[in-house]
């Protein structure tokens, strides 16, 4: 199964969360440019587990429209601990919806309401 964590925080400087992450993580973030996402950075560890901090938005448009209130994005692909980046409150970030695929069998989203995740959407990939 693969997680992938979505996470925003008002702080509204990607180099701050980089900063703040690398230091509770104990991760590196390399900074990378994309004409799509602009300039982000990005985390890879041994265990397939990646994380990019994004600005919301790319200096045309907003990236993630349903979150326009959020300048920055975090995205944790395959979370090794889930509960690591949710648990330390220093970082300012919020957890706002976890997506769990099973290759060729069914997806599950959830939204983070009130302390825990919520069932949005559940479908069959069959």
């Amino acid at each position: 199964m693969k997680t992938f964590d979505l996470y925003a925080t008002k702080v509204t400087s990607i180099d701050e969360i980089k900063s703040r992450l690398e230091a509770i993580l104990s991760v590196k973030f390399f900074l990378h440019d994309s004409s799509f996402w602009g300039a982000y950075y990005r985390s890879d560890n041994e265990y397939a587990e990646s994380i990019r901090i994004l600005p919301n938005f790319n200096g045309k448009e907003l990236l993630f429209e349903e979150l326009e209130e959020w300048p920055v994005i975090v995205e944790v692909n395959s979370p090794e601990d889930p509960s690591q980046i949710i648990s330390h409150t220093e970082t300012s970030l919020e957890h706002i919806h976890r997506t769990e695929v099973q290759t060729g069998e069914w997806a599950k989203k959830y939204l983070y309401v009130d302390g825990k995740l919520t069932l949005i959407l559940e479908r069959s990939l069959i």
